[in-house]
């Protein structure tokens, strides 16, 4: 299954937003790669069909806004590649 590998920019250290990122995670049947307790950065799988559900496109290597219901904890998304996990 084909997966855009996301880096996401978050709005509060890790720690602070660990059970919102835990939860779209698991409730979308994403992967988390990596995540940090001292930076404010995660990077996630998403699933190309997945992506395409929330974004509304293709992903792309692009630069996307946090889509609508998670601006509380996300403030950006960065496609940093696409590949077969």
């Amino acid at each position: 299954m084909l997966y855009a590998i996301c880096d996401i920019e978050l709005q509060h250290p890790y720690g602070v937003s660990l059970n919102q990122i835990h939860d779209m995670v698991r409730l979308q049947k994403m992967k988390l790669l990596t995540c940090s307790t001292r930076k404010r950065t995660a990077s996630i799988a998403v699933p190309v069909s997945k992506f395409k559900e929330i974004f509304g496109a293709n992903p792309r290597i692009a630069s996307y806004d946090a889509p609508e219901g998670t601006q509380g904890f996300m403030m950006e998304i960065v496609v940093r590649e696409i590949r077969d996990i």
